[in-house]
């Protein structure tokens, strides 16, 4: 008798917790998919939070001096992908790219540049963020979707940075999420989205979409006979 008693609560157990486990699931399915239904609503519920608790505890300052990081990365720069051939452009964009991570920052930087573009590495989101407010210039942001604990992430970033006054350029966010385009593009309110690891390939299809005639041009190189 005992045993049938604790054969029917282990069944009653294992019901309860499939039971759960199958209500966690439907509220994060209904979570995400309420993201994409509304592509404000990231905006509206961090700034709904602001005024109940106010400002977010991150770290309001740079993990480094600015400028610091894009020393240290450009040290050793190198790529992971292949960046052997070498491409014009027929625009000189500037390039601010946030990535905390040195062989990521290296790779994008290195990509970037072998297309021909101008880029400046920063180490945050609160350093993009800085580098705006003291008025660089920049045609576009390539930020990282996540950064250091205590540092604000790429939504947050790309939400205070259109808290500034004027500010209007592009934001991709460059991430290792896959398949994610209409949650980041949509949800998030990012003008595009791009995947880790970055290659020229994925720079020369996504940066036309952004700006318009721009064109990359494959530099030939002279052999001697």
């Amino acid at each position: 008798m005992e045993q049938i008693f604790m054969l029917v609560f282990m069944v009653i157990l294992i019901g309860i917790v499939i039971y759960f486990g199958i209500k966690e699931n439907k509220e994060t399915t209904k979570e995400n998919n309420k993201i994409e239904e509304d592509p404000d609503r990231f905006s509206k519920k961090i700034r709904a939070i602001k005024e109940e608790y106010g400002e977010f505890n991150y770290i309001e300052q740079p993990a480094m001096k600015i400028g610091e990081w894009e020393n240290e990365v450009r040290k050793n720069i190198s790529s992971i992908v292949d960046t052997k051939t070498k491409y014009s452009s027929n625009k000189e964009l500037r390039i601010l790219v946030g990535d905390y991570n040195r062989a990521s920052a290296s790779n994008t930087t290195s990509v970037l540049e072998s297309v021909g573009l101008n880029v400046t590495i920063a180490n945050s989101g609160i350093e993009i963020i800085e580098r705006i407010k003291n008025n660089e210039k920049y045609d576009l942001i390539i930020s990282n979707n996540i950064y250091d604990s205590g540092h604000c992430d790429g939504p947050e970033t790309l939400m205070r940075l259109r808290e500034i006054d004027k500010f209007n350029i592009p934001v991709i966010v460059l991430t290792v999420s896959k398949g994610k385009r209409d949650m980041f593009v949509n949800g998030y309110g990012f003008n595009e989205y791009m995947e880790k690891l970055l290659t020229q390939d994925k720079v020369m299809e996504t940066l036309p979409k952004l700006f318009k005639d721009l064109e990359f041009t494959k530099i030939e190189s002279n052999k001697s006979a």
